[in-house]
């Protein structure tokens, strides 16, 4: 809980650029998953602290921006990549497979998927995926992605905001913590199974 008050304090001090800043630099040391992320910002932004569309479009713009430029250095052979690949090289070489037959449902499907969607840009860059066609694909993806966790954070905010004013923190903090899991378990149910068969 202490990362998360932390997102928020960034939020707050720093508005849309702390989501610029936390997209680009901490999200790679951050414990907390993107998904969390999300409804953090849909839930501060639904609460008057934020415009909930730039909020959107500012989170769309910081991750596509990130990705692409991980794409780009991944099209490089670093030493960084060849270890990071290394690493993940089963999945990998399945990814490369998958992404050569379907690309746009693969990269759409895999940016759901807590923890792996971070090596859909670096893949993507390995196996030489042609650049404009990357950008387009991985643009509709995250939008999607996105807009599907802000919807939802925005929606349980306008929901039980009055329910939540009438319990005491404590309850409100176990209330919210099980809606993030849910929320996060559904990522990780759907695509556990295929990952496995991948990494086989």
């Amino acid at each position: 809980m202490q990362e998360k008050t932390e997102f928020v304090n960034l939020l707050i001090s720093y508005s849309y650029l702390g989501i610029v800043f936390y997209y680009f630099v901490l999200d790679f040391i951050s414990p907390l998953t993107e998904e969390i992320s999300f409804l953090t910002i849909a839930y501060i932004a639904s609460s008057n602290l934020l415009n909930i569309y730039i909020a959107v479009i500012v989170t769309i713009l910081s991750l596509v921006v990130r990705n692409i430029f991980l794409y780009l250095i991944a099209t490089k052979p670093t030493k960084w990549r060849h270890k990071l690949y290394k690493q993940n090289s089963k999945l990998g070489d399945n990814f490369q497979k998958k992404i050569s037959k379907d690309l746009f449902y693969t990269i759409l499907f895999f940016t759901f998927i807590p923890k792996i969607r971070i090596l859909v840009p670096i893949i993507a860059g390995i196996g030489k995926v042609n650049k404009h066609r990357f950008i387009l694909y991985e643009s509709i993806a995250q939008t999607a992605f996105i807009i599907t966790y802000f919807t939802i954070g925005a929606f349980f905010y306008k929901s039980f905001n009055t329910y939540l004013q009438k319990i005491n923190s404590t309850w409100q903090i176990i209330f919210l913590i099980s809606i993030l899991v849910i929320s996060i378990l559904i990522s990780f149910l759907l695509g556990k199974k295929y990952i496995n068969r991948l990494s086989k």
